[in-house]
């Protein structure tokens, strides 16, 4: 027989020749038929059920790439705003930062949220080197591990809990664009 009649559901290959002709055949008895319409009921309906798991599964992938985009526009947004903060400050906020950091480390930790928050978008939505998606947010998690420990030594645990979460969602976004659902990269176009 041919592949063309031969489809694979589950573990027993079907051929719609035999059924046909199963049903067809006067010498097979009703009992016998009865087996056989059962069967391929039950194997059309593991079939059906494995389509449905197959759609929840895409379904679900979709929803958490939704979810995963949010949450890198959001630390893109956040990073980016901090990070020109950093670089120009305000002169009533610029003394305050002064007191505490040495003006080149602001300016070195202003260019690196910058180049975050545009690493966080920018790959993924031109599909080149998505990579870097991942890689961005690996170091938003260092900035952030850096910056609890800062807020914490200096008393000021509201600013520890934002560092906190901004660094929770930085280690979601690192560990599923790297393991779970990373961006695929564009394919090259012909030459």
């Amino acid at each position: 027989m041919s592949a063309a009649h031969v489809s694979m559901i589950g573990p027993h290959p079907f051929r719609w020749g035999d059924f046909v002709f199963g049903l067809a055949t006067k010498s097979r008895n009703h009992e016998e038929r009865s087996r056989y319409l059962f069967r391929v009921f039950v194997l059309s309906w593991q079939a059906e059920r494995l389509n449905i798991v197959e759609r929840a599964l895409a379904e679900e992938d979709n929803v958490m790439n939704i979810v995963l985009w949010v949450l890198q526009v959001l630390l893109a947004v956040a990073f980016f705003a901090h990070g020109v903060m950093m670089v120009a400050p305000p002169p009533e906020i610029a003394a305050q930062m002064n007191a505490s950091l040495p003006r080149w480390f602001q300016l070195f930790l202003g260019i690196a949220e910058v180049l975050a928050a545009i690493g966080l978008v920018l790959p993924g939505l031109t599909r080149i080197l998505p990579w870097l998606v991942s890689w961005a947010a690996a170091g938003i998690i260092v900035v952030m591990v850096s910056a609890t420990g800062y807020h914490l030594a200096r008393g000021a645990v509201s600013s520890a809990v934002i560092t906190l979460i901004l660094l929770a969602m930085a280690a979601f976004v690192a560990y599923m664009r790297y393991r779970v659902l990373p961006i695929r990269a564009r394919r090259a176009g012909p030459a």
